[in-house]
């Protein structure tokens, strides 16, 4: 039977709403919704927050299969470790105390759990995210009192990752090929680089409070140095670049994207799939 899952993104501006209908063989969007709210430093951002989650509740939004959560990148700390072993559950059991040395926090102030694992000949390389419990007990009591009931909290790289993997599979004879995903959005710009369909590092640029998000060649420049980072630290390169968001268009018109392709030398991709996203795809419920 189709099962239906519905994302929700609740970013500093905005609630982000995504409804999925995956079968055995395809999925594709069956609608989303976005709904703006005061700034993340305002006075009646909560409020409004569950305001919108109990408005879109009793739409009819969240009658699904699971619900899934996702949080902006800026939310949490992301750290790559080794671990001699591949069994998913020793892995759970042990990542909290392979992260620790590199934390700002202590164990007790932190959930830590795995975005992705790459086995390896000696175990597995295992990318750890670290969210600090006092966002995530906010974040469940905002959903809790909108009368919510989220199955899965994941960082927003996941999901972007998701997609690049179901839309752009690796190519026979490229197996480890990396894409950088780049969601260029109205309050932050996430790259997602994902290699062999797995989620292997993200960068997340936020304006913050007082600060602007990078425009033109600043933009430029940080994307290039995320991607380099990236390709030094994994010594592997980054072969093609996909661009999305709210601001896509806008940079794009300033050849921004053109010249992050050119310079970084890798193949443009384009596109959504009609079985993704079928033509005519709803905007609401109908």
């Amino acid at each position: 039977m189709p099962r239906r899952t519905i994302g929700i993104e609740i970013a500093p501006e905005a609630i982000r709403l995504v409804r999925v209908v995956s079968g055995w063989r395809h999925a594709h969007v069956d609608g989303w919704q976005v709904r703006a709210v005061p700034p993340a430093d305002h006075v009646d951002h909560r409020s409004a927050v569950v305001q919108a989650l109990r408005e879109l509740s009793g739409a009819g939004w969240f009658k699904g299969d699971q619900i899934v959560v996702s949080l902006t990148g800026d939310q949490v700390i992301s750290r790559t470790v080794a671990v001699p072993f591949q069994d998913p559950q020793k892995i759970a059991q042990v990542l909290a105390y392979e992260v620790e040395a590199l934390l700002p926090f202590d164990l007790d102030q932190v959930v830590i759990g795995p975005a992705a694992i790459e086995t390896t000949p000696t175990g597995s390389r295992v990318l750890a995210v670290a969210l600090p419990k006092s966002r995530l007990t906010a974040l469940l009591e905002m959903t809790t009192e909108a009368g919510l009931d989220p199955s899965v909290v994941e960082v927003g790289a996941i999901g972007l990752a998701r997609f690049a993997q179901a839309a752009f599979p690796p190519a026979e004879g490229a197996a480890d090929e990396t894409i950088a995903v780049v969601e260029l959005g109205q309050t932050m710009t996430t790259v997602a680089l994902c290699r062999g369909g797995r989620l292997a590092q993200f960068r997340t640029i936020s304006g913050g409070e007082g600060r602007s998000l990078p425009e033109g060649e600043a933009l430029l420049a940080e994307l290039k140095r995320m991607v380099h980072f990236y390709e030094l630290e994994e010594r592997s390169p980054v072969a093609a670049l996909y661009c999305c968001g709210v601001r896509a268009p806008e940079i794009e018109s300033g050849g921004v994207i053109d010249r992050l392709v050119e310079q970084l030398g890798v193949r443009r991709l384009g596109g959504i799939p009609s079985w993704l996203w079928p033509p005519g795809s709803p905007s609401g419920i109908g």
